[in-house]
């Protein structure tokens, strides 16, 4: 964990920096200010070094940290998260104790993240994905647009060829072929 050691920790309640480095008591009196389902509260160590929530002292929480980039960035899973609990995790990781970690289960919030140990379910794949200014697709979802495009090229070469010409149905024979040889491969390839 690689973290920036420049940046002093601080909390942020609805967007605003509170003063001074954050104690204990800070955390939990801007845990029950929060009293909206729109305002966050973030506990940020640096840039891309934080752990957030947001809720109520009344229907819970929930939470998120982050450390580093999208790889790394994880939500509270299952029901939202009691006061206490929350309290005690924004307090572990003010303290840089890593009890954090353990405290609660924990989800990937992109399909880049790792599992985790406390995580073991199968996220699902998708055949294409938007990350940043990326534009990402599966192995899978490639076979399968790649057998499409040849089947469309198979039927092209088919219509367009000389009609009779054992070398354009031959030719689109092929082309059909491999088109069906991808998108069979597709079921059996895991991303």
């Amino acid at each position: 964990m690689e973290q920036n050691a420049h940046s002093p920790t601080r909390l942020i309640l609805r967007g605003k920096p509170l003063p001074g480095h954050p104690t204990p008591d800070d955390i939990r009196q801007a845990l029950s200010a929060l009293d909206e389902r729109d305002s966050v509260l973030v506990l940020e160590r640096g840039p891309q070094f934080f752990m957030q929530c947001a809720g109520t002292t009344d229907a819970g929480f929930a939470i998120e940290y982050r450390d580093g980039g999208d790889a790394s960035h994880f939500m509270s899973a299952g029901d939202s998260i009691g006061i206490e609990i929350t309290t005690n995790l924004l307090t572990s990781y003010l303290q840089d104790d890593e009890r954090w970690r353990k405290m609660i289960l924990w989800q990937p919030m992109s399909p880049l993240a790792t599992k985790t140990s406390l995580n073991q379910e199968e996220q699902p794949t998708r055949l294409i994905e938007k990350h940043g200014s990326a534009i990402v697709i599966s192995k899978h979802g490639c076979l399968i647009a790649l057998g499409l495009l040849l089947y469309i090229a198979g039927a092209f070469l088919f219509l367009a060829g000389p009609m009779g010409s054992r070398y354009s149905f031959r030719t689109a024979g092929n082309v059909l072929i491999l088109g069906t040889a991808c998108l069979i491969l597709s079921a059996f390839v895991k991303d």
